[in-house]
Formats: C-alpha cells, structure tokens, sequence
C-alpha cells in the first residue's frame, strides 16, 4: 500500500490536478482526472482516515481544488466534454462526484450537494 500512495503522489502536479504522464507533462485529461487518478486518491482517502488521516487530508483537499475546476465540464444540460468512444466512459466521468460523497469531502462554494446531485443526474439522464 505504501508503494501504491508513493506512485499515486508522483502524478499529482499541483491545484488539485493530476496526470499519468511524463514529469513537466501538463496537459490534463479527464479520464486520469474524473475517474481514475482524482477517483482513486479519495477511496484512498477514506481508506486512510486511521492510518494516515495526513495523507487522507491532503487527498481531501486535492478533491476541493479540483472539483472547482470539473464541475466546468458539464454544460447546464448535464452534457459533459465528450470524450472516448464509450458511453460508460461518459457515465464514469461523473464518478469522481460519488467518490467526494464516499470520502465525506467538505465541497467549497459555489459547489453544495444539490449542485453536486444536479450535475450528477443531469449527466446520467443525458
């Protein structure tokens, strides 16, 4: 497990984002960020919350920042950017609001859990 969180630390890269890619490789996508890299640092940080309720805190935190950018991914019809040829891989963007919800992230403004449901439903409606 230590191995696993010192490998998840190496992909972030600041303000809440992370990347799979090289070190200095800024360009963001939203399958690291929506469900896989951001999804997994806050089952993680539920997971941690006795054993290293630090590294849990700074996943947490990581969480808020990014979610203040992600929630420009969806349009007010629920329609997020569209990518990958799937449409499980457009459902899954909005995994990561389920994980803050699991990993009992205190969201900041403007973002509340009605706003987090709406972009939630809207999407799995769309």
């Amino acid at each position: 497990m230590d191995a696993d969180i010192k490998r998840l630390n190496q992909f972030y890269r600041g303000d809440g984002w992370s990347n799979d890619g090289p070190e200095g490789f800024i360009q963001m996508d939203y399958y690291s960020g929506s469900f896989a890299i951001q999804y997994l640092q806050l089952l993680c940080a539920k997971l941690l919350d006795r054993t290293d309720p630090e590294q849990a805190k700074e996943y947490r935190d990581r969480a808020k920042l990014y979610a203040l950018d992600f929630m420009h991914y969806f349009d007010p019809q629920g329609r997020a950017i569209t990518f990958g040829r799937s449409l499980t891989y457009r459902w899954a963007m909005v995994g990561f609001w389920g994980a803050v919800a699991y990993a009992d992230v205190e969201l900041p403004a403007p973002l509340s859990w009605g706003v987090v449901k709406g972009i939630y439903l809207r999407n799995l409606r769309w």
